[in-house]
């Protein structure tokens, strides 16, 4: 038969029994009656528990410090609530050390197991105690601003049950929390207040009473008031203080940055008044030059607008706003604040934000094209509105995939999926660096115009540009051209096709690479091609030429005998025979020079105006990292 209940039963009502219990005797002879000292100190306070002894003739015995021990082994007339005590203090202290506590700590609990007992105060090391009592009622604090000589003090009251109350003027001592209990002129108080006992402790250590003068009213209502508004004395306020009840004219929302964070502060407007959203109440103070006025505020109105916020994010938590934890900020500033605006909310600094701004309109990537001689100017910006942005790195940024980049002074904007699409398949064509600049690109650089034109409607073309983007538009075919009536002989068929091709890419501004096999003659189609440019007055420059040293003369033979008209330089020699030819230049249709020269002369040569630049044996110049590559 299983008896371990029997044997756990017994442990528990054998501890039951070793519980001290509380005593009561009718006689006092030859019995211990406790008491309690609460021993004051700068930074902390003790309760030690005494009791005093009356021997068996009635005479006054020792007094002793009162412990479980002597409970166990004397005669002691103690309550449940002294006994609770007396447990607490010998198992939080343990043997031989001190129930030492800090002033508001909250060991409130204690005081109220003592409420009943007799107390005694002891102020100093060197003070003999003096009897204290606990009122019987729980007393509220309040504080009351009283009008002065100068302007208005703070006077903190009690208030009791009945409605009487007690200005505190001399010192006052809060000795813990949870419940508060202050001790006022040899009396403890069991204190009821809307503000924590660290508040009033550290008000009754400032000790002197203060006076807030008439011009500083506004800063101790707009920043001091509404800290303390829980404990105000509205009623004896009504009694020397105007009412007003004006309406609830704006709900504003103040943004500003500080050490990269984001700071938020809500107020509610009454007439040129305003008072913070927190803490809730329906009355606050008003100054106007030396006068107080109580504004009656219209309370579910400002409920819902807090409720309001709430729903959509905007939370107020520890004496703080912010923004809850569910929602990126730069999302929440893009999609609820202009949602506030339609509530009825004004958005104060807003535009003075950097890191947490984010701008409302839509980015616009504008090009405007101008074209010159053979060349077209592009100049490309994005705008926000009517302002011009610069994003610093913006490929990186879009690379990035995030939905907003970063703007120069710190801001944000926002770019849909298409824009972002959009502005990767810009990069494709120019350097957006950082939103803003200017290219420079051959004519033939109009078929780039014509897919940016497909990629957005804010491109601007001067007149000349847009003719080219037409006629490139409206090209079907390779038209036939007439030879030029001064050509020496008679064009085959693939030639004048040739010819026909070459001109074509004069038209459109193309460059192009003439690669028929050798022996076509290849040499009279470029030379015929130059001869009708000059028939039709197109050749406004020489023709730079560069072939290799063995065929300048061969070149030269076949100009003079296809083209007789066309004037050819042979630009070679040491270099006083072509620094001699260099001025030459403008007097010729041709100039032919050698892929060695060009290397010797590329910075001469560099700045003499020319038609065209014709490579015979191209390849020559096929790897970008040669010389002559870098040269031509």
């Amino acid at each position: 038969m299983d008896t371990s209940w029997r044997n756990k039963l017994e442990q528990l009502v054998g501890l039951l029994e070793k519980m001290p219990q509380p005593k009561s005797f009718e006689s006092k002879a030859g019995v211990y009656e406790p008491y309690f000292v609460i021993e004051l100190r700068a930074s902390n306070w003790e309760v030690i528990p005494y009791a005093t002894y009356t021997r068996l003739d009635g005479s006054p015995g020792r007094e002793v410090r009162l412990s479980l021990g002597i409970i166990d082994s004397s005669k002691v007339n103690i309550s449940q609530s002294e006994l609770d005590s007396l447990i607490y203090l010998d198992s939080d202290t343990g043997a031989n050390t001190r129930a030492i506590f800090n002033y508001t700590q909250p060991v409130g609990f204690i005081l109220n197991w003592l409420s009943e007992s007799r107390l005694m105060i002891k102020e100093t090391a060197y003070r003999e105690p003096v009897t204290a009592s606990v009122h019987p009622d729980t007393i509220t604090i309040i504080l009351r601003l009283n009008k002065g000589k100068n302007g208005y003090y703070l006077q903190p009251t009690l208030v009791f049950p009945d409605n009487t109350v007690m200005e505190i003027n001399e010192p006052a001592l809060v000795l813990c929390a949870n419940p508060i209990y202050m001790l006022y002129q040899q009396k403890i108080y069991r204190i009821n207040s809307a503000l924590p006992a660290i508040f009033w402790n550290n008000y009754f250590r400032i000790r002197e009473k203060f006076e807030i003068p008439h011009a500083e009213l506004g800063e101790f209502i707009r920043i001091y008031l509404p800290h303390i508004l829980p404990v105000l004395d509205w009623e004896n306020l009504g009694e020397h203080i105007e009412q007003r009840t004006p309406r609830l004219a704006n709900k504003l929302i103040y943004f500003s940055e500080w050490n990269n964070h984001l700071q938020i502060d809500v107020k509610f407007q009454y007439e040129t008044y305003e008072f913070p959203a927190y803490p809730a109440s329906n009355r606050s103070l008003a100054s106007a030059g030396k006068n107080l006025y109580i504004i009656n505020r219209d309370a579910g109105e400002e409920e819902a607008s807090r409720s309001f916020l709430e729903e959509n994010g905007l939370l107020f938590r520890g004496g703080h706003w912010h923004i809850a934890a569910n929602y990126n900020y730069l999302d929440w500033m893009r999609l609820i604040v202009p949602k506030l605006e339609k509530e009825g909310f004004s958005i104060i600094n807003e535009h003075k934000l950097q890191r947490y701004r984010v701008h409302r309109e839509k980015p616009k990537l504008q090009i405007k094209v101008r074209s010159g001689i053979d060349w077209l100017d592009l100049k490309y910006r994005i705008t926000i509105g009517r302002e011009v942005v610069e994003i610093p790195d913006l490929l990186r940024q879009l690379q990035n995939g995030k939905p907003y980049v970063r703007l120069a002074d710190g801001s944000n904007v926002y770019l849909p999926e298409d824009l972002q699409q959009q502005l990767l398949a810009f990069s494709q064509y120019l350097d957006l660096k950082n939103g803003k600049g200017e290219t420079r690109l051959p004519m033939a650089g109009i078929t780039l115009l014509q897919d940016l034109q497909a990629l957005t409607e804010h491109i601007r073309l001067d007149k000349q540009t847009a003719e080219l983007i037409e006629k490139y538009r409206a090209f079907d075919a390779i038209r036939q051209v007439a030879p030029p009536g001064g050509l020496h002989g008679e064009l085959r068929s693939y030639q004048k096709h040739g010819m026909d091709w070459l001109f074509f890419l004069k038209e459109f501004y193309f460059g192009g690479i003439l690669a028929d096999d050798m022996g076509l003659g290849k040499t009279v189609q470029v030379v015929s091609l130059l001869l009708k440019l000059k028939e039709l007055q197109q050749l406004q420059h020489p023709v730079l030429i560069v072939v290799p040293l063995t065929l300048i003369f061969n070149w030269w033979e076949e100009c003079h005998k296809f083209a007789p008209t066309l004037k050819v330089l042979r630009y070679h020699g040491n270099r006083s025979d072509r620094a001699r030819q260099l001025k030459q230049f403008n007097e010729h249709d041709i100039v032919l020079c050698s892929y060695g020269v060009i290397l010797q002369d590329q910075k001469a040569l560099s700045q003499q105006k020319l038609t065209y630049i014709i490579l015979d044996e191209s390849q020559k110049i096929k790897n970008p990292q040669t010389k002559t590559y870098k040269a031509v």
